[in-house]
């Protein structure tokens, strides 16, 4: 064997024992370790084998609440969500219509008082995000002259 063959098979070794070194000195993580029974995967199996037959018989018309289930058990856990099952949120009977938030149907104006050197466009830019939206500020201010614009003048500016 030649003098480069061995200095290869060295640096190989070399590397794969530092390699080794490092995977070892780290633990690999006993969270990640599908074979630790402390870490979320033998949680995870834990959970699975002890499912209750009393559960299964409760809820199996209804896959909603099996659902439920399994989200608590889940929450207790790995200790996610809030601790109070009354609020965690079941899908709602058809008959059962829950209120929905309305909206004001006003759209919400800002003021903004017109400074040195403002023109509609940069404005538009600055506090809308795009400066061609300068015409939705003319519109809400029909009495501006968008050619002369006054510092100290206060003005509407749409929702954004």
């Amino acid at each position: 064997m030649s003098n480069t063959e061995k200095a290869g098979i060295l640096g190989m070794t070399s590397v794969i024992v530092i390699i080794l070194a490092v995977v070892i000195s780290s633990g690999g993580g006993t969270e990640a370790n599908p074979l630790n029974p402390e870490g979320k995967a033998g949680k995870i199996q834990r959970a699975l084998e002890e499912k209750d037959s009393a559960s299964q018989v409760e809820t199996a018309g209804n896959p909603a609440l099996t659902l439920n289930k399994n989200r608590e058990k889940t929450e207790e856990l790995f200790g996610t969500g809030d601790r109070d099952s009354s609020k965690i949120s079941r899908p709602a009977d058809k008959k059962e219509k829950q209120p929905s938030k309305k909206k004001s149907s006003r759209p919400r104006y800002r003021k903004y008082t017109i400074m040195k050197g403002d023109i509609l466009s940069r404005i538009a830019y600055r506090k809308l995000g795009t400066s061609t939206r300068w015409k939705e500020i003319k519109k809400l201010n029909p009495t501006i002259n968008e050619k002369n614009l006054k510092p100290g003048t206060e003005i509407l500016l749409p929702p954004r």
